[in-house]
């Protein structure tokens, strides 16, 4: 059984509009969409990417219906958006007289603009003191924090519905443990606060 069918993506450079900037703006198409959108990218309080614009109809003139508006699957788009993002190792670079590098700096083009926009690593400011009771032996150290919230950020990129599993599979640590190290996280200020329930 094949799954559904797959986004195409394009960066999209749209000429100044106080309307349509602040941040990147990525043309995604075919993944059974009618015409191709725009979406534009940004991340929510917890660090999780999401989708703060659309235009739809930039291209054709067409009817836009409750049917045009479901065929726009917010969580499968982000999730093929960011498949493979890794904040750390930006898309190979070659050198200028390499056969390619043009292809090569777009794809850098399109990562730095991801990385500036959405991705924003914890700072690598002094650690706030501990405020955890149980005693350092026991507890992870505070380069074991930065790890955690580094690859729980990147997880959270990719899907973020299954960002603390992810972790705690990639770290080799039981979910429980990664639940205990994010709330550690945290309260050093290396994880943003939770998002509140939405309504």
């Amino acid at each position: 059984m094949q799954g559904p069918e797959r986004f195409e993506f394009h960066t999209e450079h749209i000429p100044d509009d106080d309307l349509i900037t602040r941040g990147p703006w990525i043309e995604a198409s075919a993944g059974g969409l009618d015409a191709p959108i725009l979406v534009r990218v940004g991340k929510s309080a917890d660090g999780r990417p999401v989708i703060t614009g659309l235009i739809i109809g930039e291209y054709e003139d067409k009817e836009i219906t409750s049917d045009t508006l479901r065929k726009i699957r917010v969580g499968a788009l982000l999730s093929q958006l960011f498949e493979g993002f890794d904040p750390d190792t930006p898309p190979g670079l070659t050198s200028p007289d390499a056969e390619g590098f043009s292809e090569d700096l777009g794809a850098q083009i399109d990562w730095g603009l991801m990385h500036e926009h959405v991705w924003h690593p914890a700072q690598d400011a002094d650690p706030r003191p501990r405020q955890l009771a149980e005693a350092r032996s026991r507890g992870p150290s505070d380069d074991d924090l930065r790890a955690f919230a580094k690859t729980y950020h990147r997880e959270l990129m990719r899907n973020p519905r299954r960002a603390m599993t992810a972790t705690a599979r990639a770290l080799n640590i039981s979910r429980a443990t990664a639940n205990r190290w994010a709330d550690a996280c945290r309260g050093n200020g290396y994880l943003p606060p939770k998002s509140p329930p939405q309504d």
